[in-house]
């Protein structure tokens, strides 16, 4: 298989601490999830396979490629021609979108792409790097692009790369900023508590609580969240739990995103948590 983004992240460090040129584009798959439910986790795994190659082929001598997720890869090139970028992106789009074949299924994907030069762009460091490109690939998103979006800094950005760049830090590391706050879900007819919904918050040293609306949607998409995003579940179980003792009809909800369900191990680390908190399942609601 393909080297992971632990691999990319070293090689991003040691060409910025040596002042080297050096490009990064970023390729996602942006309906897998739709993929997965159509086909199965069989046929989507051959997909990934065949996707990860043809990533590879085309990628050839240009760049290197780096895989993060079955839906996530990263092409490092050591240079920072946009030209030739735009064009290995564009004939991965093409061969993508006329679909990649599984057995006797050709299925289209949906290549997404965000790209970054260095050194122009001035990260002095992969955290920082990887959040420009998250917020590069969200306006790909946003915008539904068809052709590869470089980031360009601007003015106007600086705030919410800072942000998100200290988001993504703390997420792949001790996520010590991350916390939970609760909407209370009441019955109609009696006003009884019923449950609550878990609601993800994080804290700057600045300027306080981050509503999860300035970072969410960027990070979501990272296949980072798999480790957070059971880290909050865990959170809001040990919660849970303790009001489940006064409160027996009590479930909380904890909100899951599409990049966790694409993770083959996901339904094994929640029965894993649930195991090792002593908390029923059927007090768990997973909220799509």
């Amino acid at each position: 298989g393909l080297p992971n983004y632990e691999t990319l992240d070293e090689i991003v460090e040691e060409n910025i601490r040596n002042g080297k040129e050096f490009s990064v584009l970023k390729l996602s798959n942006g309906n897998m999830n739709r993929i997965r439910i159509i086909y199965g986790y069989d046929q989507s795994t051959m997909l990934i396979k065949n996707f990860c190659d043809t990533v590879s082929r085309i990628a050839g001598e240009y760049g290197r490629a780096f895989s993060n997720t079955g839906s996530e890869f990263a092409l490092l090139f050591q240079n920072t021609d946009k030209e030739k970028i735009k064009a290995v992106f564009k004939n991965i789009r093409h061969e993508c979108e006329s679909g990649i074949r599984v057995e006797d299924h050709v299925i289209p994907i949906r290549a997404y792409g965000a790209a970054i030069c260095m050194p122009e762009c001035g990260f002095s460091n992969h955290h920082a790097l990887r959040g420009a490109l998250l917020y590069a690939m969200n306006t790909a998103y946003a915008m539904d692009a068809t052709d590869v979006v470089f980031f360009e800094p601007k003015e106007n950005q600086n705030e919410d790369i800072k942000l998100m760049t200290a988001v993504y830090e703390d997420a792949t590391n001790k996520q010590e900023r991350f916390y939970l706050k609760y909407q209370p879900i009441i019955r109609v007819k009696d006003g009884a508590l019923i449950g609550a919904e878990a609601l993800i918050r994080w804290n700057d040293p600045e300027k306080g609580e981050i509503p999860p609306g300035r970072f969410i949607s960027m990070l979501e998409n990272d296949p980072c969240y798999d480790v957070l995003g059971i880290r909050i579940l865990r959170w809001a179980i040990r919660d849970a739990r303790q009001v489940l003792q006064f409160c027996p009809e009590f479930r909380i909800s904890v909100n899951i995103t599409a990049t966790q369900l694409r993770n083959r191990h996901f339904a094994d680390d929640v029965l894993k948590v649930l195991e090792e908190e002593q908390y029923p399942a059927d007090h768990l609601v997973l909220e799509l």
